[in-house]
């Protein structure tokens, strides 16, 4: 006989969920080892959607807080670090890919966010800028 079950497949998708699909930060919050997580995921279609979902709805938050910190002219590179790597790690079923053409050791540079902002401005039909206004 295995071990008990410590916690439901309701609460492993809730906890999922709540974790942006990060099956390491669903192990901790449901006091688990990580790979106790990973084998009921893999078993789980229905799981396996549930972290696909969870992935998806994060790279929603993080691409319209990227919009909202494109528009916001005060205060440009408010948390853009934090948006673009999120993006470049996750989101490449999405298209972003991080440029490989030279370490990324330093902060986001400026032409960074104007090709950003001018991809996303295309994207919504906006008039491209070179350079925020103040």
């Amino acid at each position: 006989m295995g071990r008990p079950i410590k916690f439901t497949d309701e609460q492993l998708e809730q906890a999922l969920m709540q974790c942006c699909g990060i099956l390491s930060t669903a192990a901790k919050k449901l006091k688990v080892d990580r790979s106790v997580i990973t084998r009921r995921v893999n078993k789980s279609k229905k799981l396996q959607e549930v972290v696909k979902q969870a992935k998806a709805q994060a790279l929603d938050l993080a691409e319209s807080e990227l919009l909202f910190r494109l528009k916001d002219r005060k205060h440009p590179n408010t948390q853009m670090n934090a948006i673009m790597y999120y993006l470049n790690n996750q989101g490449e079923s999405r298209g972003y890919t991080p440029n490989k053409k030279q370490d990324r050791t330093e902060d986001t540079s400026t032409e960074d966010l104007k090709r950003l902002s001018n991809l996303f401005r295309k994207a919504y039909d906006e008039k491209p800028k070179d350079e925020p206004s103040d």
